[in-house]
């Protein structure tokens, strides 16, 4: 990884104030400057639903639906049967049935850990891509930058020795 500078370095090295450098960036005048990000870790969105009696926590709406018309039905209706009031079966029926359903449905599926299992370890492979990809162009950025410094540096001594070299011919001719 390529080694940067910081602006307390910069400052010790040169000898220029922090002020200086901080209005010189400001400006973009001088040095040549790169902000950088510092590393944050991401979390990948984890959300896994919950499950009760092997119903999913969405899919209980349904059940108690289920469980409500099964117990109201007869209730509205007043059936018995042998003697005992029939909401009372049906509606635990009802509710038996309901969970049976979606744990069937739940097992014949595959189950949604299986694609939350995949769809994370998609995104984790996305993720390490994109973060490969920003840290190349992160390193191309900074070594394009010391390039940059590298030519103005040597550009600022080409300029300063044709100086000295055409009033040093001046004076002499």
């Amino acid at each position: 990884m390529v080694e940067m500078l910081t602006p307390r370095d910069v400052s010790r090295i040169t000898g220029l104030s922090l002020e200086t450098l901080a209005q010189w960036r400001s400006k973009k005048i001088h040095l040549p400057y790169l902000k950088t990000m510092r590393h944050r870790p991401i979390r990948p969105n984890v959300y896994l639903p919950v499950v009760k009696f092997g119903v999913m926590s969405s899919d209980w709406k349904f059940v108690l639906g289920a469980t409500f018309v099964g117990y109201t039905a007869p209730f509205l209706l007043d059936l018995k049967l042998w003697g005992v009031k029939l909401e009372l079966w049906t509606g635990v029926s009802a509710a038996a049935f309901a969970v049976a359903f979606f744990n069937w449905a739940r097992i014949a599926v595959g189950g949604y850990n299986k694609t939350h299992d995949l769809n994370l370890r998609g995104n984790r492979i996305n993720y390490e891509r994109a973060v490969k990809a920003v840290a190349q162009a992160r390193d191309a950025t900074i070594e394009a930058a010391k390039l940059r410094a590298v030519a103005a540096v040597g550009s600022a001594v080409d300029h300063n020795i044709a100086c000295d070299m055409e009033q040093g011919l001046t004076l002499r001719y």
